[in-house]
Parts: C-alpha cells; structure tokens; sequence
C-alpha cells in the first residue's frame, strides 16, 4: 500500500502522525509519496525518514487530469487537480491501481492522506 499525501508549507510531523495512526497502520503502508516539490519538506522528510518509509516523488503535471474519487475545491484551484492526495497515491502506485481510502484530513487540517493499492 501507498499513501499519497497534500500538505500545507506550515505542516508538522505531528500532521502526519495524525494520519499515520488513523489510517497508515490500519492498511499495512510501507511507502509515502508527494510531488518532488513538496518531497522536500522538512517535517515530512523527518517523517519518513523516523517510520522509516521509502518517498516516491511523482511529478506535479502527471496529477493533470487523472480521476480521483473525492473532489477538492482548494486542490481545484490551487493545483488545477481534484484531489491532489489521491492522485498522487494513483500516479505513485502505477498503472492498475486503486484508491482503497479516500482523501482524510489531518485534525490540524495542514495535509491530507489517501491510500492506495498497487499491483
């Protein structure tokens, strides 16, 4: 399993220890992935580097029109994407993929996670 994660430039580890607990552990996620900008993130390299899970970085105009199930406004017009976190997961897992979880927010709301499926 996989998990595709949007975050905020303000996130935290304990963004994504949020989500890790509520859903990275309950699917068995070895792999995190985002776009190559936003890999680079302090607390989300922290983050996976200290769970040590291995980042794939995707990038940014492969998540140009791929369909996600959830449909996000902020993704829609900050990133011309409907929801940033399931395509990543979609675009990181490969071809035959499926969304498993769909798009959930951390409690502080700075990143969102959604998992998916690969072959």
């Amino acid at each position: 399993m996989i998990a595709g994660f949007g975050f905020q430039n303000s996130v935290t580890e304990k963004s994504f220890n949020d989500l890790k607990s509520k859903f990275m552990l309950k699917y068995n996620v070895n792999l995190v992935a985002t776009t190559s900008e936003k890999s680079k993130t302090k607390a989300f390299v922290d983050f996976a580097r200290k769970n040590n899970f291995k980042i794939i970085c995707v990038s940014h105009k492969d998540l140009i029109g791929i369909e996600t199930i959830t449909h996000s406004d902020k993704s829609k017009r900050y990133k011309d994407i409907d929801c940033f976190c399931e395509a990543v997961a979609l675009i990181a897992a490969g071809e035959n993929a499926k969304i498993i979880q769909t798009r959930e927010i951390s409690d502080d709301r700075l990143a969102t996670i959604a998992i998916a499926e690969y072959e």
